[in-house]
């Protein structure tokens, strides 16, 4: 049972197991409730983010300076 309930009391005051449960499952989190997959580790949201294929406008998520980085 996953404690990602984003709409719940428990959740609001305390997201933070709920988080660390995304964390330790490996690859991205299928949440039904909502139809979504959940990407919650940096490598994961990074390699997502750096794909061309699920971006549109990197201008949306990063400053030119750092785009130019890359």
């Amino acid at each position: 049972m996953t404690l990602f309930q984003p709409l719940s009391q428990n959740f609001a005051q305390n997201p933070y197991p709920a988080y660390a449960q995304l964390r330790a499952a490996e690859g991205l989190t299928y949440f039904g409730d909502y139809d979504i997959h959940l990407a919650s580790r940096f490598k994961d949201v990074s390699d997502i983010i750096m794909n061309p294929l699920m971006v549109r406008a990197m201008e949306s998520i990063a400053t030119p300076a750092e785009i130019a980085a890359e």
